[in-house]
């Protein structure tokens, strides 16, 4: 047993539904709008004073107790910190602004803690050219033009 709608068959258990969306929607309507419900990013950006204030006691944390922090845990940081996926900031290609926020910060947090690896491990980590390493070394990190290591001035 089928309804017939527009030259269209349809169950009646389907119509019953639609009929009863119908009926919930238009009760909607006549109560008024809703208070909407913040978004996931206007929750975020609600909570990003105190998320940026947390992330920097971690880092500094970090620089005063001279460990030796894996890279996947700097970069899971910075991703959790940016609202990212750990794997767009290391993937080749990603521009978004808040991956490459998140990007340069991993790099000059890494090149700060571990002075060992080369802008050519960076490169390989972060899949991307030494000379892309460089440059946000050079732009946001403070290096020498002397030719020395780049390194980031504390600031």
């Amino acid at each position: 047993m089928y309804v017939e709608h527009q030259n269209v068959m349809y169950r009646p258990e389907f119509v019953r539904a639609v009929n009863e969306r119908r009926r919930q929607i238009a009760e909607a309507r006549k109560q008024g709008p809703a208070e909407p419900a913040l978004s996931a990013e206007e929750q975020r950006a609600l909570d990003w004073p105190n998320a940026v204030a947390a992330a920097r006691k971690i880092e500094a944390g970090w620089l005063e107790s001279g460990q030796r922090i894996p890279v996947k845990e700097i970069i899971r940081h910075f991703a959790k910190l940016h609202g990212v996926h750990p794997s767009d900031i290391t993937m080749k290609g990603m521009k978004r602004n808040e991956v490459l926020a998140a990007r340069i910060e991993a790099i000059l947090l890494i090149n700060k803690l571990r002075p060992e690896f080369s802008s050519t491990k960076l490169g390989h980590i972060f899949n991307r050219d030494h000379s892309s390493i460089l440059h946000i070394l050079s732009k946001y990190g403070g290096v020498q033009k002397s030719g020395q290591r780049p390194t980031v001035e504390a600031g």
